[in-house]
């Protein structure tokens, strides 16, 4: 239910309007005309009126960034947003019949989809963590040459396939005393601009999945570089 407008509740089943009612555009407003009387308790409480019900095709896929949070959030991409004159603002996610929580509507959009984030799904399980025997430090010189590899698990325990985006950063340096050498990827998409890779995968039910990826640091020996 967006807050900043009549309370619309968007849902893939229940195409019925709880309330005739017609809608009417006026420049830079939108007017919600009731077609009949409805009756507002008077006991000072905020109360939601559900004025409207839209049917609208979503497609889901999860995200996870393992490196700052372990958990996968699902997001729902909706087609068809346009018509639905809604508001930015904050709105409430009802999911299989119940509240999942709070997220953000952003209109001010020039995408083709309305990405809505459903919450976490502890269903979709993720580890990472480092390859013991893809990593090493040593020293040569006044320099240090450091291999960092790490490897992260998706496992689905769900009973339907998922499709999950996963995401990772290498470190990116500017300083010429600093050098960063990819070693490993997995096959993942990577933006040499930022260092960011993603890998998409589709997992079956009760499937697991590795990916890897991996650099070597080349720095001067009286430096401290911490890497997580």
């Amino acid at each position: 239910n967006n807050n900043m407008a009549p309370a619309t509740e968007m849902k893939t089943e229940d195409k019925d309007q709880t309330i005739p009612e017609n809608i009417i555009e006026e420049g830079l407003s939108v007017q919600f005309k009731l077609e009949r009387p409805v009756n507002i308790l008077s006991d000072g409480k905020v109360q939601l009126l559900d004025l409207t019900r839209q049917t609208l095709n979503a497609n889901y896929i999860y995200g996870v960034t393992p490196k700052l949070d372990r958990d996968a959030f699902l997001l729902a991409k909706i087609g068809g947003w346009e018509r639905l004159n809604l508001l930015p603002g904050e709105a409430s996610i009802f999911f299989n019949g119940f509240f999942v929580g709070k997220t953000v509507i952003n209109t001010r959009t020039i995408l083709d989809s309305l990405d809505l984030s459903m919450g976490r799904d502890k269903q979709v399980l993720v580890t990472r963590s480092k390859v013991a025997e893809l990593c090493y430090k040593t020293t040569s010189g006044s320099k240090i040459k450091e291999l960092n590899t790490w490897e992260i698990n998706v496992k689905n325990n769900k009973s339907e396939p998922i499709i999950i985006k996963v995401y990772e950063q290498f470190p990116m340096s500017s300083n010429k005393d600093l050098s960063v050498e990819i070693k490993e990827t997995s096959k993942g998409e990577l933006d040499e601009a930022t260092g960011i890779i993603t890998w998409t995968l589709i997992l079956n039910p009760g499937e697991i999945k590795s990916i890897r990826f991996g650099y070597e640091l080349k720095y001067p020996k009286d430096r401290i570089i911490i890497n997580n």
